[in-house]
């Protein structure tokens, strides 16, 4: 038999490669970067866990969680917390809540937030809320700066569209 197609007992599996940090700069709102502190010091809880486990099936569990930690750890230390605007806001920017419609007349509503936060929420968001938006997306770059009223370009794979800013929250 080859020996490609057996494994010795001590070989350990492959390590799991790194997330992929983003080169832009890690902005983040307040909650968000509130969130990414519960998530590592859940994730510290499951490496003392799984440390304590003698299941060998643990091992590879083991090594996501020392991979996520190690993101999450470098992700903190390079947070820029954004402040949060106070008052109504008189210009789209990081943190506000943007309504708009596209050109067929449909609304939508966005909260501009940090690539982590956009990624992190997007999953746990119905589809009736507002949703969250990575400040580096096309989408926002174009309404960054743009007040109700302002129609903008939101450039898209399938064609740009023509959209209007109908309100603007903090």
């Amino acid at each position: 038999m080859s020996r490609a197609f057996t494994q010795d007992d001590d070989e350990r599996p492959e390590a799991p490669p790194e997330r992929a940090i983003s080169d832009q700069p890690n902005y983040m709102t307040q909650r968000g970067h509130e969130a990414m502190h519960r998530q590592l010091e859940e994730l510290r809880r499951r490496r003392e866990t799984l440390k304590s486990s003698e299941a060998l099936e643990g091992e590879s569990d083991l090594a996501l969680v020392e991979r996520d930690i190690r993101y999450f750890t470098t992700r903190l230390a390079s947070a820029i917390v954004v402040p949060p605007q106070t008052g109504t806001p008189e210009r789209v920017a990081f943190g506000t809540r943007v309504h708009f419609e596209d050109e067929q007349g449909n609304a939508h509503c966005y909260r501009i937030v940090g690539e982590d936060e956009a990624l992190a929420s997007a999953e746990e968001q119905p589809e009736h809320t507002t949703r969250p938006l990575s400040w580096a997306s096309p989408l926002a770059r174009a309404l960054m700066g743009a007040s109700v009223g302002d129609t903008v370009v939101w450039p898209r794979p399938s064609g740009n569209i023509t959209i209007e800013v109908t309100a603007i929250e903090a």
